[in-house]
């Protein structure tokens, strides 16, 4: 007996699906995340996405909600399309990407914090056994001077502080939030990768977007660069 093929059934694009849609419009959120602006705490209004977005995204939102309307329209006139599926679809990837961006923020802060700490050891190294057996050459300690006294906290303080420093010891470089294997680093040089993208053209290819209309998609959604001309 032959298998049945399966075939997927459209939803139309009902109203709420459409105001689903517009959501997506906003790109104050991503912007947040590369931290590109800062946005107030939310305020109770019923316009305040709205009202950041003005003031915070990325300055193309009546283009980009027109051309979604369009794209939109076309696709419901097909009738090939599961709209749902690519609500939920383009929620999912705008969810990583602002994840994956803040993320790779803190990464970037970490790497800097880590290179500055690796500095401070190896300078401090260097510099602080001959500082104290500076002092102990001293005819008169200048830690004693000082008024310190002859086992001065200041040293061993300072002798914690080496220590604590040392590489591996003091861990600024947190990667636990990364997939198994990957060490958080680029593979090449230039944009960060954003390996989400390809899963999410599947996912609109499987709810029956065609490729220029999932272009446009991207486009309007603020996922590709959007340009007026």
């Amino acid at each position: 007996m032959a298998a049945t093929k399966r075939t997927r059934t459209p939803s139309g694009l009902t109203p709420q699906l459409r105001a689903a849609f517009d959501t997506l419009l906003l790109t104050w959120r991503l912007r947040e995340a590369r931290g590109e602006v800062v946005v107030p705490i939310p305020e109770k209004s019923p316009t305040w996405a709205l009202d950041c977005e003005e003031r915070f995204g990325d300055g193309h939102y009546a283009s980009r909600k027109d051309s979604l309307g369009t794209t939109l329209a076309l696709l419901d006139k097909e009738g090939k399309t599961d709209f749902a599926a690519v609500v939920a679809a383009l929620q999912w990837a705008r969810d990583v990407e602002v994840v994956v961006t803040m993320r790779g923020r803190s990464l970037v802060r970490a790497r800097t914090l880590e290179m500055e700490r690796d500095r401070v050891h190896r300078h401090l190294s260097k510099w602080l056994p001959r500082a104290l057996q500076l002092c102990k050459g001293s005819r008169t300690s200048i830690f004693v001077n000082a008024g310190l006294g002859k086992d001065p906290a200041l040293v061993r303080h300072l002798e914690a502080l080496l220590a604590a420093l040392q590489p591996g010891t003091c861990n600024l470089l947190t990667l636990e939030w990364l997939p198994p294997g990957h060490t958080g680093r680029r593979s090449r040089r230039g944009a960060p990768e954003k390996p989400w993208m390809a899963e999410l053209d599947r996912r609109l290819a499987r709810a029956g977007v065609p490729l220029e209309s999932r272009k446009a998609l991207l486009k309007a959604t603020g996922f590709l660069p959007y340009s007026d001309h």
